[in-house]
C-alpha cells in the first residue's frame, strides 16, 4: 500500500507514524543553508538516520540496519515542476510518501 504522510508545518515539527507495523518518529527540520528539509527518522531506541528530503530519490534505499523501516520513503512533485521542495510548499505541491514492503519490487 502507498501511503501519505503529513508533512512539516515548520521546523522542529515531529510525528509518530506506524510503518509496516512500526512505529517511528519524524522530525522535520529546516536547513537554511542547503534550502532543503531534512528529514531525522527514529525509533524508542534513537536516530535510525538523517537525510535530506530530495524529489524523486528513494530515500530510505542507503539506510542499513534491521531498525529501519521495511519499505521507502520518497518525495513526490505533485506539479512535475522539476524543482524540489521549499519551505512552505510540503502537503501542497510536494507529498512524502511511504511504499510498504510487500510493495515493493523482489530483492529490493
Amino acid at each position: 500500500m502507498l501511503r501519505t504522510l503529513t508533512a512539516p508545518g515548520q521546523h522542529g515539527d515531529t510525528s509518530r507514524v506506524t510503518l509496516d507495523g512500526a512505529v517511528y518518529e519524524l522530525e522535520w527540520l529546516w536547513n537554511e543553508r542547503s534550502s532543503r528539509w531534512w528529514l531525522r527518522l527514529s525509533d524508542d531506541d534513537g536516530q535510525i538516520a538523517y537525510f535530506p528530503t530530495v524529489e524523486g530519490y528513494t530515500l530510505l534505499r542507503s539506510v542499513t540496519g534491521t531498525r529501519r523501516p521495511p519499505g521507502e520513503l520518497l518525495v513526490l512533485d505533485v506539479l512535475e515542476a522539476d524543482r524540489e521542495p521549499g519551505l512552505r510548499n510540503f502537503n501542497t505541491d510536494f507529498l512524502l510518501l511511504y511504499v510498504e514492503a510487500a510493495e515493493l519490487p523482489e530483492n529490493y
